[in-house]
């Protein structure tokens, strides 16, 4: 969703016969990328003020120490301030997409994979999960459709997939209840199966 804006007119007059030159106000700015509009949106919405970012720790995931500003309280001029641990994937923008593959033609099953958990140290079950990266999506449509086209399957030695497989509905929810699926693929789950039903798609 873009950000609304406006297109200035210069005034003035231009000679007889010629074509005005496109001054820098009647060119209308380039739409900000997709993670900059998210930026621009949460500094108007958000009455918390990041003061500073300090990168403890950069691999694959990069830990960051971020100071905040909190709120003033009780009509002070300025609120607490408070540091947090924050990790995640800078060039996935801290965002991902997850998709719920749902097969109708046999009777309503999803794919699901089962793959290592690095922070359980045991195998999970999760649905298709792919990094939003602002550089080659433009959207979180794009992302999930992009990683609706790979093939899941062995990819590298850090990313080993174990299993790929169909299941039906009634082993996706045992599934979604058994502690033995990652959060965001469960909550994703949940969400798809009240939209497929809204739609009459399930039995």
């Amino acid at each position: 969703m873009g950000l609304g804006g406006s297109t200035r007119t210069a005034a003035g007059r231009a000679d007889p016969g010629s074509d005005p030159e496109p001054s820098p106000q009647q060119t209308a700015a380039p739409p900000p990328p997709v993670a900059q509009q998210r930026e621009q949106q949460r500094e108007q919405q958000q009455p918390f003020r990041i003061l500073s970012e300090e990168i403890l720790h950069k691999r694959y995931l990069t830990l960051y120490n971020r100071t905040v500003q909190f709120p003033a309280e009780d009509g002070g001029a300025e609120g607490p301030v408070l540091e947090y641990d924050i990790i995640g994937h800078p060039q996935a923008d801290f965002h991902f997409a997850v998709v719920f593959p749902f097969h109708s033609a046999d009777g309503g099953s999803v794919t699901l994979i089962r793959e290592y958990a690095q922070g359980l140290n045991q195998l999970m079950w999760c649905l298709p999960t792919g990094g939003f990266d602002p550089r080659r999506h433009t959207s979180y449509e794009a992302c999930a459709r992009a990683e609706a086209d790979e093939a899941p399957g062995r990819r590298d030695h850090e990313e080993l997939t174990i299993e790929v497989v169909r299941v039906g509905l009634p082993e996706l929810r045992r599934l979604m209840l058994s502690g033995d699926m990652l959060l965001p693929s469960v909550t994703t789950c949940f969400l798809a199966l009240e939209r497929l039903q809204e739609q009459g798609l399930l039995k």
